[in-house]
């Protein structure tokens, strides 16, 4: 159920947004007004000139009954700080008409802002629409986080200086080595002088550095055109 709060809470966002935008003949919706809806054409995509608008296809109600694919209308997508649209192909929307006639949506359609990584726990399945994990199948800008720990960017440092940059420093376990200075070869053990001990043999075992740890999967939020 849509709440009169919801309408007034993305009218207030259409009217700033009006202020900041080129699209500043974008009226907010009436309040008060009839919650109208619609099941959107295609993918919402995040390109120049787009506007933040999504073609549509009125409906009847929520649940995107009778479709009127004969018809087009022009929504547009309020955007509020650090959030971008989220709208796929068949989504439906409710909007209402501005007092120009613009159609201004005022249904839930915003996610977190484009570039955003999140962890996930699903263990199987594709990420949620607009987002792709961030290993080496995924669409978005990090695909390195398979099996590493991420770390944060230091400016003008060679290995963390860049965004999406990875490497491998080591491995899990390893092994240091320990080099004989006796100037009579052939030894057979390395001697380790310990004050009045001197110990004949040495055991070396491996050490890892790895701290506890629990697995996640991470997901960036992508444009929908992708």
């Amino acid at each position: 159920m849509i709440r009169q709060q919801d309408v007034l809470d993305r009218r207030d966002r259409a009217e700033a947004m009006a202020k900041v935008t080129p699209y500043a003949y974008i009226q907010p919706p009436i309040v008060g007004g009839e919650l109208l809806w619609a099941k959107a054409k295609y993918n919402w995509s995040n390109q120049s000139g787009n506007g933040s608008y999504v073609e549509c296809n009125p409906c009847a109600d929520h649940e995107g009954a009778n479709a009127d694919t004969g018809v087009a209308i022009r929504i547009y997508l309020p955007r509020a700080t650090d959030t971008d649209p989220n709208v796929v192909a068949g989504q439906v929307i409710g909007y209402s008409k501005a007092a120009n006639g613009i159609s201004v949506a005022a249904t839930g359609y915003l996610d977190d802002a484009i570039g955003t990584i999140k962890m996930w726990s699903k263990n199987t399945g594709d990420p949620p629409d607009g987002w792709s994990e961030c290993d080496g199948n995924g669409t978005g800008t990090i695909l390195g986080l398979e099996g590493t720990f991420p770390v944060a960017k230091k400016s003008g440092d060679t290995d963390f200086g860049t965004v999406g940059d990875t490497g491998n420093l080591g491995v899990k376990t390893h092994c240091h080595a320990i080099v004989r200075d006796d100037p009579y070869p052939p030894c057979a053990n390395t001697w380790i002088d310990e004050g009045q001990y001197e110990s004949t043999s040495l055991s070396i075992n491996t050490a890892n550095h790895l701290p506890p740890w629990c697995v996640v999967r991470f997901i960036e939020r992508i444009d929908n055109s992708c």
